[in-house]
């Protein structure tokens, strides 16, 4: 068995270019943390001899919970695999860093954590100069029912994303009547897949913008506020828009 577990953590070395754990000291190579609310925080810390710490906190007048998972994992060009052991927080085997956040895809639920340090070097974000107002998530059937047919998740390129721009702000010039909001007043958090007919596909929600940062974390939704709230399809293919829904529209 302890030859077994050489061997596990030897395969783990290979892939993150880590030390072992006869080293005297193990080296943070990636820290991530979210600050749902005020009362919460997660962190994640990922080490040079391939093992995790995922610390969970909350905290009230009353009292204050900590909890505290560990395992082991290995990175693999832009995929953190959590093997043997998974992620156990969300039943996790796997997680992607995409546009500075460790997105956890294969879960129980979707779960998005900003690395906030990291001795990689990154992929540059597709929207740099719109990611105060731009947020990506990585489409699965599990989790988002925007898509019904057989689609694949697809990453937008900067190209893309100001095609997207642009059809958004063609969609409220012509819906005046019941928009009246400038697209530079929204947050934007978009899924965006490749169809069957290898056409790119996006699937828009559309929040007014606030001071704090939640859109990056979760997909938001809202039962009223009108024109502040809006989703839709577009297809950046075929240049086109549809399945227009405003908050407060019969």
């Amino acid at each position: 068995m302890k030859r077994l577990n050489l061997i596990i953590l030897s395969v783990f070395n290979l892939f993150f270019g880590c030390k072992t754990n006869t080293d005297l000291s193990s080296e943070e190579i990636i820290y991530a943390e979210n600050n749902y609310e005020f009362d919460r925080t997660i962190k994640l810390n990922i080490y040079s001899d391939s093992t995790y710490i995922f610390t969970s906190s909350e905290k009230d007048p009353r009292y204050e919970k900590i909890e505290k998972f560990k395992g082991f994992c290995f990175k693999r060009l832009d995929t953190i695999y959590f093997k043997p052991f998974e992620f156990e927080l969300t039943d996790s085997e796997k997680a992607v860093i995409k546009n500075n956040f460790i997105e956890f895809i294969d879960g129980k639920y979707p779960l998005r954590i900003k690395i906030k340090k990291t001795n990689f070097p990154l992929k540059e974000e597709a929207y740099s100069e719109k990611q105060d107002s731009y947020s990506t998530f990585t489409f699965n059937s599990k989790f988002y029912d925007c898509f019904k047919e057989d689609v694949k998740p697809y990453d937008l390129s900067e190209k893309e994303i100001n095609e997207l721009e642009i059809l958004l702000i063609k969609c409220i010039e012509e819906n005046k009547s019941k928009m009246t909001r400038p697209i530079t007043e929204y947050q934007k958090q978009v899924i965006a897949v490749k169809n069957l007919q290898g056409e790119i596909e996006v699937w828009v929600n559309c929040n007014c913008k606030e001071k704090n940062d939640e859109f990056q974390y979760s997909i938001l939704d809202y039962n009223d506020g009108g024109d502040c709230h809006f989703n839709l399809k577009i297809n950046l293919s075929k240049n086109t828009y549809s399945e227009l829904y405003i908050n407060g529209e019969a």
